[in-house]
């Protein structure tokens, strides 16, 4: 019986494990997918925070001549999968995403911190939203739980008062009539029970 090795040298990748955690790898994510690659100041910021993760050139992958047009790129294919409406969509097109990575073959024995990031996306595919507020300035975010359709507390706030003013104007009427006849209730009830 013959037993597939790994191409890839043990420290090597254990050291890509220990150097990509989930939650640097997420915020690499989330940046990356809100990154303004027209803005020269916001790649740099970028790139001078995240320059281990960006896909290093190598076999096969030839060098990166400009690197904002690479960076859109790279960006360009994980909003199409971001923008998946099913998680099963998001992973495929993610394992698309690593596997044009990942081509030709000369560049799977070189796993860089981007291939790891792309990895632990996979993980996080069923949390992968864009904020529903169409203002937003940074709309892709991980979701922290399923229902989240929002990306933070002040893009929520408009839904949340359009919401409030049509449960008012539909609900507001009989809510008071209500609360008012229940502190007339009260208001017997504690004078009678005074006297």
């Amino acid at each position: 019986m013959t037993t597939l090795k790994n191409s890839i040298a043990p420290d090597t990748l254990q050291t890509l494990v220990k150097r990509v955690r989930p939650a640097l790898a997420e915020s690499f994510l989330a940046e990356f997918m809100n990154l303004d690659v027209i803005d020269a100041a916001a790649v740099e910021r970028f790139v001078r925070r995240f320059r281990n993760f960006l896909p290093q050139p190598g076999s096969g992958r030839g060098l990166v001549e400009n690197l904002q047009d690479a960076l859109r790129d790279w960006q360009a294919n994980l909003h199409g999968a971001w923008r998946q409406p099913l998680t099963l969509g998001r992973e495929v097109a993610l394992l698309r995403v690593i596997s044009a990575h990942l081509t030709p073959p000369e560049a799977q024995a070189i796993t860089d911190a981007y291939t790891m990031v792309l990895l632990h996306a996979l993980h996080v595919a069923d949390r992968m939203r864009i904020c529903q507020n169409h203002e937003c300035g940074a709309p892709y975010f991980l979701a922290e739980r399923r229902s989240q359709k929002y990306c933070s507390e002040p893009c929520a706030r408009p839904a949340q008062a359009e919401f409030k003013a049509r449960w008012w104007s539909a609900h507001g009427n009989e809510w008071q009539q209500k609360r008012r006849a229940r502190a007339k209730r009260q208001k017997t009830k504690s004078h009678k029970g005074g006297n």
